[in-house]
């Protein structure tokens, strides 16, 4: 079956786009997928503390929470295109100055390079993807950015197991994310503008003047409702990482030696199996999302991923298992489980152990067939065009924000669990997320904001269509 078919109302240069610009899911959920394996070789190489352990990984999120503050302004000056074009380059960046000077600030500051790379990168491939598809494929080809995320987790996952008895092999798992940077690169430059770029060309940019004027401050604002709309964005980003998957992928491989994988090859080789139910579950998202619509997965998901939590926090009980010490045993090798009581060692059963790692897996599917694509469909679709890319940028803040306090302390409070989360997610999704699937982004923007006549800052969504629509012909 010929790939295009997968895209009957989309023309050749729709879709070659929407694949170059998914390359940046592809770095970053390889950057996500390497960072538990390689933390396992570097803590021994460096001499890493717990804290020390914690502030690499951070530093890849402080440096996306970064950019985030300033990117808004990027996207929206300078488009989507150059925004990739910018954030490939401080990949291969980053990149290059982490392997090159082996210690712990040059490592530090790389990954901050790095996370505002695929920050951006991030932010600018979904805004463009959205901007560029017709309504009837926009949910497919925005989700094709999560399962490019999805297969680079699994890559990231895979190399560092691969690379992990090699000497500098943490290098060689870093030094794998360049190849695709520079080929998204070479690509994107030769890619037409995002269409508010295309809309200039077309002689409206009357229509584009009005836009730009928007301030900032009109996101606080309830004309059209902006203020509703960001609420809504922010609650469902924050409610993302508050579930704690994002982080479980930093820190797999620990997590795993916690219930009963007593070496880091055993603990690294479970950790790959995470990225290959997330890629299998993101598939039926992507190729469904258009006939079912994220609100309905994003419900199943809170439900799935509620039930799996519940099961694997039994299963700790009945292992004996003390997850709070997670950070305390990682410096002995091939630890044993500490006990609830305090003193004893105990094996964990082999039973206990396969058990405890699938509800691990079905956790990591549910998020991976519901908020974990579904999230990027509904914050490219909620806004306006005219301000589309400082609101995205504010949530995305949010989402690193959260992601980076949840990461600084993950290791110390892994003990802590909030099943209510589920809840509260499920009750806002019902309540909160409008039902996209077959609408065009003006006729969304318009719901959400409440009025029967166009803003000003909703006007230019309509030439974006029409400049959208020839694409497809």
């Amino acid at each position: 079956m010929s790939f295009f078919l997968l895209f009957p109302v989309c023309s050749w240069l729709v879709v070659v786009a929407a694949v170059a610009a998914s390359v940046s899911g592809l770095m970053l959920g390889y950057e996500m997928g390497l960072t538990s394996g390689v933390l396992l070789q570097l803590r021994g190489l460096l001499s890493l503390s717990c804290q020390e352990q914690e502030l690499l990984v951070s530093s890849q999120l402080f440096g996306a929470l970064l950019i985030c503050l300033a990117g808004g302004h990027i996207l929206d000056r300078y488009g989507r295109r150059c925004s990739l074009l910018l954030s490939a380059a401080l990949v291969v960046g980053g990149t290059i100055l982490h392997i090159a000077i082996t210690s712990f600030i040059a490592l530090t500051l790389g990954r901050v390079i790095v996370g505002m790379g695929t920050a951006l990168s991030g932010t600018a491939a979904c805004l463009y993807i959205a901007e560029i598809s017709p309504r009837e494929r926009r949910g497919l080809l925005v989700t094709l950015y999560e399962l490019m995320l999805v297969v680079g987790v699994m890559l990231g996952f895979s190399c560092s197991y691969a690379f992990a008895t090699l000497p500098h092999g943490w290098a060689y798992t870093f030094g794998l994310v360049i190849p695709p940077a520079l080929l998204q690169f070479s690509v994107v430059v030769f890619l037409p503008p995002s269409p508010r770029f295309l809309v200039e060309l077309r002689d409206i940019q009357g229509g584009l003047k009005e836009e730009s004027e928007h301030s900032f401050l009109e996101l606080f604002s309830t004309k059209a409702n902006l203020r509703s709309r960001l609420l809504t964005g922010v609650a469902l980003v924050f409610l993302q990482q508050a579930t704690g998957q994002p982080n479980i992928l930093s820190y797999a491989s620990p997590l795993l030696r916690s219930v009963g994988f007593n070496s880091d090859a055993a603990a690294t080789l479970a950790s790959t199996g995470f990225g290959v139910v997330k890629v299998v579950a993101t598939i039926p998202a992507v190729l469904l999302v258009d006939r079912v619509g994220p609100k309905s997965f994003l419900c199943a998901g809170a439900v799935a991923m509620g039930m799996s939590l519940v099961v694997l926090g039994a299963l700790t009980l009945q292992s004996h298992t003390h997850l709070s010490s997670l950070c305390k045993s990682q410096t002995t090798p091939n630890h044993t489980i500490t006990l609830w009581g305090g003193t004893t060692n105990l094996e964990v059963s082999s039973t206990l152990k396969l058990a405890s790692l699938i509800s691990l897996l079905v956790f990591v599917a549910a998020f991976s067939i519901s908020l974990g694509p579904m999230v990027y469909v509904v914050l490219s679709e909620i806004f306006p065009m005219g301000i589309r890319g400082r609101a995205v940028s504010v949530v995305s803040a949010v989402n690193w924000a959260t992601n980076l306090l949840i990461s600084m302390t993950f290791l110390t409070i892994t003990g802590v669990s909030l099943v209510v989360t589920y809840f509260v997610l499920l009750v806002f999704v019902i309540l909160r997320i409008p039902e996209t699937k077959g609408r065009t982004l003006e006729e969304i923007s318009k719901e959400l904001a409440s009025v029967k006549t166009d803003t000003k800052m909703e006007r230019p969504n309509r030439e974006r269509i029409e400049v959208a629509q020839r694409w497809t012909v």
